[in-house]
């Protein structure tokens, strides 16, 4: 009679074992994944990891080493460059723009200002430094620098 009650206990137990294996190949497919979209930047460095759900325009994207950029971050340029140094750390849904619209021609719509009449103020490269905390939900927009050592 004791056999009849251990036998769910070692049926349960043995696929305790192979529960891990689903989230194992998760993370196997996650990795690979993330090693051949760090191909597409412009230039990236050693040791960057960014979570799942990221977009980024990745031909004007120049990360250094050590970079983490959390999960669903938003880093995009149509012209300008986004510079991130080494050391950098992104919370969670981070937006970097490095472009506006034109908005200055009175009388226009914006939506039909072609890329082609864009000034070039329209359009400026963002640096991030060195040993830089960017928070959650942080958005950085064209033409700002920020400096070695900030947490934003």
């Amino acid at each position: 009679m004791s056999d009849v009650r251990l036998a769910p206990r070692r049926l349960i137990h043995s696929l305790r074992v192979f529960a891990w294996l689903p989230s194992f190949f998760i993370r196997i497919v996650a990795r690979a994944w993330m090693i051949l979209q760090r191909l597409e930047f412009k230039e990236c460095g050693r040791r960057v990891k960014f979570g799942p759900g990221c977009h980024f325009s990745f031909n004007n994207i120049i990360l250094g080493d050590d970079v983490y950029i959390g999960p669903q971050a938003y880093f995009s340029a149509a012209h300008s460059l986004i510079i991130i140094k080494q050391k950098v750390l992104f919370g969670p849904r981070v937006i970097i723009m490095g472009g506006d619209h034109r908005y200055d021609a009175v009388g226009r719509f914006m939506y039909d200002i072609g890329e082609h009449e864009k000034l070039a103020s329209n359009d400026q490269d963002v640096v991030v430094e060195e040993d830089v905390w960017v928070g959650a939900g942080a958005v950085i927009l064209k033409g700002v620098t920020i400096g070695r050592g900030s947490v934003i």
